[in-house]
């Protein structure tokens, strides 16, 4: 597979890095809750890194986001509500339990699963054409 790379960073900085419209997927995938109320400002899911995963995502582009963390899951679809950038399929919020075509889970999630314990939720998001303005500038300091 010669088109995978890691990075090694903050992948808000590969973000802002990123041309505009130039990826067609994003996976978010279980991103640390911040539980702590204090703590949440360290989130990924942000205001400025919501309008930077839109201007890097060529329109119709998806962003794949799973959490076992209902908060977060709240949390995320709320911030990408207000965005206005992503579309959610009608009924996904009750499909939220099925997981992603293909997907394999980890093995804390099947932990988890196994235990009876949380069960994760997974949220496919289009970027639409509605907001051009965002896709075209990001809101992160520095660009």
């Amino acid at each position: 597979m010669a088109n995978i790379a890691l990075y090694a960073d903050d992948a808000i900085k590969l973000l802002m890095g990123l041309e505009p419209a130039s990826l067609d997927e994003i996976f978010l995938l279980y991103p640390d809750p911040w539980p702590k109320t204090r703590h949440r400002k360290r989130r990924f899911i942000s205001t400025a890194t919501v309008a930077e995963m839109a201007r890097v995502l060529r329109p119709e582009g998806v962003l794949y986001f799973a959490t076992d963390i209902k908060n977060y899951a709240d949390w995320t679809l709320a911030h990408l509500a207000r965005s206005g950038a992503f579309d959610l399929a009608p009924g996904a919020l009750e499909q939220a339990h099925i997981p992603f075509k293909g997907w394999r889970p980890t093995r804390y999630e099947q932990k988890a699963r196994a235990e009876g314990r949380a069960t994760s939720l997974y949220f496919t998001f289009t970027r639409n054409r509605t907001k051009p303005e965002v896709a075209e500038q990001g809101l992160l300091p520095g660009k």
